[in-house]
């Protein structure tokens, strides 16, 4: 191999694994606007995020169309009123009652009171 092309491929190497290596930028706690109630996939408000008014969904849908069924880590309420969140679609099974102005950074720290799955990480389905 010549020494140009193994420069070459040495260059290309290196772009590649800084590509692959570099941070991804995450939501922060910050983003999440007055009078909406956020979520983050992650805990410690990191990770995918999304952020709703009045939320009443079956499911939380993020921006670009991600669906964040049983992958929520970080709630944070910003909105003036209390959000049910739920452990099943349709607003059913277990809940979970986050008060206005309340933020839970990793909801592993709530109990579900359920020997099956028992904190609330990951196990959200829908909220009102």
């Amino acid at each position: 191999m010549s020494l140009t092309r193994r420069a070459s491929a040495f260059a290309l190497a290196a772009v590649a694994v800084a590509t692959l290596t570099a941070p991804v930028a995450a939501a922060a706690e910050s983003e999440c606007p007055r009078g909406w109630s956020c979520v983050w996939t992650d805990s410690d408000y990191s990770s995918s995020f999304s952020g709703r008014g009045n939320a009443n969904y079956n499911e939380y849908y993020g921006i670009g169309g991600f669906v964040f069924n049983d992958s929520i880590s970080s709630i944070k309420n910003r909105f003036p009123g209390r959000k049910t969140w739920y452990q099943d679609i349709d607003k059913k099974g277990k809940y979970l009652k986050v008060d206005a102005y309340e933020k839970i950074a990793n909801l592993q720290d709530r109990s579900t009171g359920l020997w099956t799955h028992p904190d609330w990480n990951d196990f959200i389905s829908s909220v009102d």
